[in-house]
């Protein structure tokens, strides 16, 4: 179980273990910024992140 704004979500699969550290990951970037350069990342929160892992803006997709 991975607890997200106080859920808990069951993880079944390999995948969603990825994608749920993936975003826990760009979230520890987010708090390291602004901590390490509070005058450019001190107000900045994360919009979002992609939605199905590989997806990429050329919208090539990695297996």
């Amino acid at each position: 179980m991975y607890t997200l704004r106080s859920r808990s979500i069951p993880l079944n699969t390999d995948y969603d273990v990825i994608v749920v550290g993936g975003r826990r990951i760009a979230k520890q970037y987010r708090d390291a910024l602004a901590t390490y350069f509070p005058e450019a990342f001190g107000n900045a929160y994360l919009v979002a992140t992609a939605p199905v892992m590989g997806v990429r803006e050329n919208g090539a997709y990695f297996h």
